[in-house]
């Protein structure tokens, strides 16, 4: 005999795409011209935070990184395809237009020493954490 749980939000588990695809359709078809966020990869390192950023198909010209007040900030565009006008589709996924993305850094981030490159569709930001202040005995004399 094998024990089964009964799970009562397992039906709700599958919905989230639909919603999603229901939300970015226009009639029936998904809006390619739409904005649109990258997927991202955040690792804590033991010196440092990296982020890579799937960006497939975005000239590393428009791509802008950017930080302020402790923002750590992402934006870019992918264009639209030149076409002949008699091309039609019958299913459209990959996303076009411009796209942003940000992120809270910790106080640990070092800001002025962060840099990013672009290979291979990756968008990879190092962001270097600060040197920790470490705690200091203090010796009192008499």
């Amino acid at each position: 005999m094998s024990i089964v749980y009964y799970e009562p939000w397992s039906v709700f588990n599958g919905l989230n795409p639909a919603i999603s695809r229901l939300v970015n359709a226009r009639g029936g078809r998904r809006s390619a011209t739409t904005e649109w966020q990258p997927a991202v990869d955040i690792r804590e390192e033991a010196e440092q935070f990296v982020l890579q950023v799937d960006v497939p198909g975005v000239d590393p010209e428009t791509i802008q990184v950017s930080t302020d007040d402790g923002v750590l900030k992402i934006q870019g565009s992918r264009a639209e395809a030149e076409e002949p006008t008699e091309v039609s589709y019958s299913q459209r996924e990959r996303a076009r237009g411009d796209f942003q993305r940000s992120f809270q850094l910790p106080e640990s981030a070092d800001v002025s020493n962060i840099s990013a490159s672009h290979k291979q569709g990756v968008l990879e930001i190092v962001v270097p954490k600060r040197p920790e202040v470490a705690p200091r005995k203090i010796e009192v004399t008499h």
